[in-house]
């Protein structure tokens, strides 16, 4: 089992095809970089909803910071986990 470098939140909704579209984007430079992506709806919590809510999709370092949001090219994806990963 390989050790995960660095960790994504991605917020999402349900309902969202973007979402889905960009998560499924994330997906390879996360497996490649070793990478975990923990998928929020931001719609079960309040706080996120009104922060992010009209943002989404959106991806968050461990440290909370935005590193890509709303609709999102395929290099950005990877530029937004190999951050993710760098720290």
């Amino acid at each position: 089992m390989s050790t995960r470098v660095g960790v994504i939140t991605f917020l999402t909704r349900e309902g969202c095809t973007l979402c889905d579209e960009a998560l499924a984007g994330l997906r390879a430079p996360a497996r490649l970089f070793r990478v975990s992506v923990t998928t929020v709806d931001v719609d079960d919590f309040t706080d996120l909803a009104d922060q992010y809510g009209d943002r989404v999709p959106v991806v968050l370092s461990g440290g909370g910071a935005v590193l890509t949001e709303g609709r999102f090219s395929t290099r950005d994806a990877w530029g937004a986990v190999w951050r993710a990963r760098r720290g």
